[in-house]
């Protein structure tokens, strides 16, 4: 097996409310040949604020032979793509992407003219990351709620409160319980602090961070939110919806998240990140219709004429 890398950056728009601090973010696009000369192609994306090892030390271990849970995931997808572009077929030929939510990293002033215009294209179901600074925060989706009550909110909290602090927000919660599908990563997961307050509020939590914790315990978390570029897929609780997501990585990453999500699941997914980041030509190649992703055109996971234009090395 040959690994031969070509790098690249992202610029985010504007900053994302979670433990992620940095607005460049740096990643590798992998070429790889496979015995019988097939080549396919994955992103190698690594987040160090969310534990991953720094880029250059993930590549260093993979030429070496070893992979970390991220190169392991991107072998995975290079393979798959590999043996699709030899049969010269997309991978989403006979699979459906999962409708998205859309994601609100960051609210402020426009975060209303943004909810209208993504509710006028079609999007029924909104990410939105919330504990940066709450009390604003609470102010600004108070508004959208009241504005929107037919909407679907998962609110994101990386883990940002505590058991008391997310307490206090469920009861001066301005919605009624049902409008919220789930809340992601409220506090740091324990088994009873969770199921606890699954019972006292009857509001589905998700695992996001906590995912191997929550792992087969459907009375503290109801739902998983799997990233394909870090997560091999187990068999999951029936118990647990599975929610699967981008890592916020490059379109090339985004759309193997979107072929294991069209494999495993109906659930809305999150799978339109590529907004958040300023324009560059895989980006251009993205194409959604409202809160559906379509397939890039081409073989693989697709991509051609660009990743062939690419400097491997």
């Amino acid at each position: 097996m040959k690994i031969q890398c070509s790098f690249y950056e992202l610029t985010s728009k504007q900053p994302i409310q979670s433990k992620i601090l940095h607005s460049l973010r740096r990643g590798a696009l992998l070429k790889v040949t496979f015995k019988g000369g097939i080549i396919g192609y994955a992103d190698c994306h690594p987040w160090e604020e969310l534990g991953d090892l720094p880029l250059q030390t993930q590549l260093d271990l993979l030429q070496r032979g070893k992979c970390t849970r991220l190169t392991t995931q991107s072998i995975y997808f290079a393979r798959a793509d590999a043996k699709a572009r030899a049969n010269k077929r997309s991978l989403f030929e006979t699979c459906k992407i999962p409708m998205s939510h859309y994601l609100m990293a960051h609210l402020d002033e426009s975060s209303l003219n943004n909810l209208q215009k993504a509710w006028e294209n079609g999007f029924t179901f909104f990410k939105v990351k919330l504990g940066h600074n709450l009390s604003l925060e609470e102010e600004i989706f108070a508004e959208m709620a009241h504005l929107f009550p037919h909407a679907k909110w998962r609110l994101d909290f990386n883990a940002k409160l505590t058991v008391e602090q997310f307490w206090a927000f469920m009861e001066r919660l301005p919605i009624p319980k049902t409008s919220i599908d789930y809340i992601e990563d409220p506090f740091p997961f324990t088994y009873k602090a969770w199921k606890k307050a699954f019972e006292t509020f009857q509001v589905p939590l998700a695992a996001d961070e906590f995912f191997k914790s929550a792992y087969g315990q459907p009375e503290a978390a109801q739902v998983l939110i799997m990233k394909p570029a870090i997560q091999r897929l187990k068999q999951v609780d029936i118990r647990q919806r599975l929610v699967v997501t981008s890592y916020l990585d490059h379109p090339l990453g985004q759309m193997s998240a979107a072929y294991m999500a069209s494999l495993t699941t109906p659930e809305p997914c999150g799978l339109l990140s590529h907004h958040i980041y300023q324009d560059n030509p895989f980006l251009g190649m993205i194409i959604n219709q409202g809160p559906f992703l379509q397939p890039v055109k081409g073989y693989g996971l697709g991509f051609d004429e660009l990743l062939a234009s690419q400097h491997f090395e």
